[in-house]
């Protein structure tokens, strides 16, 4: 059996690692993106497009690795040091079966609700017609790349971060496969309603095999599905009782995403929630490159520390991967706002992304420069407060700032 991590597993072997899988998934998905404002431009397909992809990947935050796994991995952590790997591997089978189940019934709600509404002609034709279908393919990703989010947190819990880092890279591969195959075979250069259908469907399918990615890697690492027993169910319980404030912590900034889309899709003109997608991209890839994949090393490392009583050590972890984020980030911030338009330009500024495109993005970019620094803290400092069960200030801040951010959308999206 594989053993627990203890807090040594920060090293910085593990972060060049993850670093440089999550480097080669930025890029890819960068070139996706590029070829994605090529072929659609920033036009009514591609808001749609964009607006139903972020449904399914706002639950995979709330579910997956962005927030639910933050409540899991530190108890994981807490069985695996005192009761051994069995112990743990029969309430991650317990937690996954828990994740799986739940997401996969808000699947089923979401795409029976949703045929319903169409077959009443609540959706007229148009781009709302065209979110609704996508989202009803999009849908069932969900219970994939959550039942592989948290097999990835068995797997960090286990001192394995290379298959979890790699699982972006198989959707973004997924994804410029089909770009690829559509514009070879039948070479349309612009928008398009059936290639976003074949590229909903190929996330679906991208879902399947990242799901293989992460069980191949529990079957080589020897974490094996347990039956789980009335034990494990009673931790079980208890886990996802407490994981509401994790999610509550990390999660609901997802929901600002969500919120700021909503607010472009109905108030702004079209092309607005495509030139937030992109803008938002650019804004994430220092925070995915660095800081979130600090955060994934680093955290198994705090809950090993917190586990032994090692509350100075706990601190020094914290300090470090602080100092190093913060190295990383500020040149960041200060870049995106510097090129942000020669930048827009170099990646998107080609087929159908007009200049009027290009224009928008830029402007959405500089705006969001100046929230890069906390991004990347922020992943930190919020695994130090859950590594302690510390959650009421990660829950109450971002709470604020989520209210602050739907008051404040309204008069900016008319402006």
């Amino acid at each position: 059996m594989t053993e627990p991590p203890d807090a040594e597993n920060f090293s910085s072997d593990a972060v060049r690692s993850v670093t440089a899988l999550t480097l080669v998934s930025r890029v890819l998905g960068l070139a996706r993106d590029v070829a994605m404002a090529a072929v659609f431009g920033g036009g009514p397909v591609f808001d749609a497009f964009t607006l139903a992809f972020r449904v399914p990947n706002l639950f995979r935050r709330w579910f997956g690795e962005g927030a639910f796994s933050l409540a899991v991995i530190p108890a994981l952590t807490r069985v695996a040091s005192r009761q051994g790997p069995a112990a743990r591997d029969r309430l991650a089978t317990a937690l996954v079966l828990f994740a799986s189940g739940v997401t996969a019934l808000i699947a089923v709600v979401t795409f029976c609700g949703l045929t319903g509404l169409v077959g009443s002609g609540v959706f007229a034709a148009g781009r709302d017609r065209l979110w609704a279908d996508y989202v009803r393919i999009l849908i069932w990703y969900l219970p994939l790349i959550c039942a592989t989010a948290q097999l990835s947190a068995v797997l960090q819990t286990a001192g394995r971060f290379a298959a979890a880092a790699f699982v972006p890279v198989v959707l973004n591969l997924s994804w410029l496969a089909t770009l690829a195959v559509w514009l070879g075979l039948a070479g349309s250069r612009g928008e398009s309603a059936t290639l976003g259908g074949a590229l909903c469907c190929a996330i679906v399918v991208s879902g399947l095999l990242q799901l293989a990615v992460v069980s191949g890697d529990c079957f080589r690492s020897r974490v094996w599905i347990r039956l789980p027993g009335r034990t494990d169910w009673g931790r079980a319980r208890r886990i996802v009782a407490g994981a509401p404030a994790a999610v509550a912590a990390v999660g609901i900034t997802q929901v600002n995403v969500v919120v700021d889309a909503i607010f472009a899709w109905w108030a702004a003109p079209v092309g607005a929630v495509s030139a937030l997608y992109f803008g938002q991209r650019l804004y994430e890839f220092p925070i995915g490159v660095f800081a979130l994949a600090v955060g994934a090393v680093i955290f198994p490392a705090m809950a090993s520390r917190e586990a032994d009583g090692d509350r100075p050590g706990l601190g020094r972890t914290t300090a470090d991967g602080l100092r190093l984020v913060a190295f990383l980030g500020m040149p960041a911030a200060v870049g995106l706002v510097l090129v942000a338009r020669p930048l827009v330009t170099l990646f998107f500024r080609y087929g159908a992304f007009s200049d009027a495109d290009a224009g928008r993005t830029a402007a959405v970019v500089v705006a969001l420069a100046v929230g890069v620094l906390p991004g990347m803290l922020l992943p930190i400092l919020q695994r130090a407060h859950l590594a302690v069960g510390a959650t009421g200030r990660c829950v109450r801040f971002p709470v604020i700032a989520v209210v602050a951010n739907a008051v404040l959308d309204g008069p900016a999206a008319w402006l």
